[in-house]
This record gives structure tokens, C-alpha cells and sequence, in this order.
């Protein structure tokens, strides 16, 4: 897939920003889903805080650009 064209001096791009809750092994287990997804991100911010006790959260800022085609040849 070629990359996305500009539009009007943009980028086409999609973008997501979302809090996720959980342990700290739940929470690091996410981002590397979220990373090996076959889409290329553009990661804004990322910031981790313990909530109380064991909770956690993260707050993920980021943009889907294209997608990754994992099975095209070189």
C-alpha cells in the first residue's frame, strides 16, 4: 500500500487519544499489543501513574498513519 496522500497540506490520519486501568503487567502487556498492531503510529504522549495501591493507568496519545503490510515481499 503506498503511504496516505496530503490533503490540503495534511496528513490523512486517525487519531486516538484513550486511558487505560489495570495492573502494571496488564497495562505494559497493552502497549506491546498496541505496538505490534500492523498499523504505523505516531505516539504523541504516553504517561503512566499509580492510581492507589497496585492500580495503574496510562494515558495513550496517538495517530494510526498507514498500515503495515506484513505479508508484502521486499
Amino acid at each position: 500500500l503506498d503511504e496516505p496522500k496530503p490533503i490540503a497540506e495534511k496528513t490523512v490520519r486517525l487519531d486516538l487519544a484513550f486511558r487505560a486501568s489495570g495492573s502494571f503487567a496488564g497495562l505494559y502487556y497493552f502497549l506491546v499489543l498496541l505496538e505490534n498492531l500492523p498499523y504505523r503510529l505516531d505516539w504523541r504522549t504516553l504517561t503512566w501513574s499509580l492510581d492507589n495501591g497496585t492500580t495503574w493507568s496510562g494515558n495513550f496519545d496517538l495517530a494510526v498513519v498507514s498500515y503495515i503490510d506484513t505479508n508484502a515481499t521486499p
